[in-house]
């Protein structure tokens, strides 16, 4: 067994600077790239990734959210120090996990995400941090992340929502004004590698037009003292203490899919739905089971 899967982890292989990582943070709205783990590491994870897949085929889309609490690797890499070394600059050594999901993009030049910001329906207070981990390479060619630098400091912008079967967005949501996406830059990462986003930046990405998958894990931290303004949900206490008490705590699980972790999933999950899926009459994937998009 790997170190990554192991209960020890590695610390980051190369030293932050803690003043730089908040710097670029605040004013450009990401930080990139941040070493997680190695390469032989991420293709650990993909390899159970892919046997999760293999085994339980009308179960690949309890991995669109919550999934940290289906599979204890999964959990195991959201407590990385690599990771949570990256975050201390930004919100602090008391750290929750509110959400972890998959974004893996088949090799099929037509699954795509389009322009958009989280913020739209995380409404959190002071703002979700997500760790965008790649598990394999993210290229250009393969529809890797774009971001568009500092547009986090727009406020929200109007968005919209559109059936489209190629969008990896859960509720087809996209940026519906006018803006200039001239600026934008790839989040170009080797396996193993992540990239650091608040949760109003602007991003999309295009399809995949290389022979492979592209996968990115998502992880969405938050810091113990804060908020959900629009509901009470249940979160992961990954790093540190929760002297403050907004979220009710979840507990890791200690078998892969077993019959406790499916039921406190679920439970998980329809709080989310409560306010993530307002106003919308559209199933989300981690309650049916079926994956939104063919992998």
């Amino acid at each position: 067994m790997s170190p990554t899967m192991s209960s020890a982890m590695p610390p980051a292989t190369t030293p932050l600077n803690p003043a730089r990582i908040k710097q670029d943070f605040d004013t450009l709205g990401y930080v990139a790239p941040v070493r997680v783990m190695s390469a032989d590491e991420a293709a650990e994870c993909r390899r159970r990734l892919e046997d999760f897949e293999r085994a339980h085929s009308d179960k690949l889309g309890l991995l669109d959210m919550k999934a940290n609490l289906i599979l204890p690797w999964i959990d195991r890499v959201t407590r990385l120090p690599s990771i949570h070394a990256a975050l201390e600059p930004i919100i602090g050594s008391d750290l929750l996990v509110e959400n972890v999901g998959f974004r893996s993009k088949a090799p099929d030049a037509r699954t795509f995400v389009a322009w958009h910001q989280d913020t739209v329906y995380l409404k959190f207070e002071p703002v979700i941090t997500t760790c965008w981990l790649a598990l394999t390479p993210a290229t250009v060619e393969n529809g890797c992340l774009m971001v568009l630098p500092a547009s986090h400091t727009w406020g929200d912008l109007p968005h919209k929502e559109a059936r489209n079967s190629d969008s990896m967005l859960t509720r087809g949501h996209y940026i519906a004004s006018e803006f200039d996406k001239t600026k934008a830059l790839p989040m170009v990462l080797d396996a193993g590698e992540a990239v650091i986003l608040h949760t109003a930046i602007a991003h999309a990405s295009e399809p995949n037009r290389s022979q492979d998958r592209r996968i990115g894990m998502l992880i969405d931290f938050v810091p113990a003292w804060g908020k959900k303004l629009n509901g009470r949900e249940s979160a992961m206490l990954v790093r540190g203490t929760d002297r403050w008490n907004h979220f009710d705590h979840e507990i890791p699980p200690e078998h892969d899919v077993g019959e406790a972790e499916r039921a406190r999933h679920r439970r998980a999950v329809e709080r989310v739905v409560e306010t993530f899926y307002a106003g919308s009459d559209r199933q989300p994937e981690a309650l049916t089971g079926k994956a939104r998009n063919v992998v």
